[in-house]
């Protein structure tokens, strides 16, 4: 037994609960047709789009995820720059 790492709902497995976890893999869908119309987008920089463009309709589920993986991604960056 865990907790889902942004809502802390206890879970069996994995890092979400099931409503994040579908909003993981909603993020991960849109990130492919937002390559194709944007081009050489980094998921980074997809994340970074969504937490903060407030024009940009999603929910909040999808959020707190986005949220919670440029968080995460920004950390590994520093943990690489420490090498």
């Amino acid at each position: 037994m865990g907790q889902c790492k942004i809502c802390l709902t206890t879970i069996d497995e994995g890092e979400f609960c099931s409503s994040h976890q579908i909003a993981e893999k909603n993020l991960q869908k849109r990130f492919k047709a937002w390559q194709k119309a944007y081009g050489d987008l980094e998921w980074k920089e997809y994340l970074e789009k969504l937490t903060t463009d407030d024009e940009i309709p999603i929910g909040d589920w999808v959020k707190e995820v986005a949220e919670y993986l440029l968080e995460k991604e920004l950390k590994g960056k520093k943990k690489e720059q420490k090498k």
